[in-house]
């Protein structure tokens, strides 16, 4: 769960570091196709990483939030209020 990070302007990357870059397309195809996220691949020093745009952070967080603890959510932008 702790393989991404919250962009300062509203989107979210997914550190796929380790994935070949075949598996980073087709994850990034699955994400398009299957959960109707606008997604598109970053280079980042060396090595791509997916990056989720603004446009679906609330899509995308109504799709994972539910199965992530409390104190990540942050990564998704989400503030926890009850601190």
């Amino acid at each position: 769960m702790g393989d991404g990070s919250y962009h300062k302007k509203g989107g979210v990357h997914l550190s796929t570091y380790a994935f070949s870059s075949e598996n980073i397309i087709l994850l990034e195809k699955v994400l398009v196709d299957k959960f109707h996220l606008k997604v598109t691949i970053h280079p980042y020093k060396t090595r791509p990483r997916i990056y989720i745009h603004k446009e679906s952070l609330n899509h995308l967080t109504q799709l994972v939030s539910p199965y992530m603890v409390e104190t990540m959510k942050y990564k998704l932008g989400v503030i926890n209020i009850n601190k």
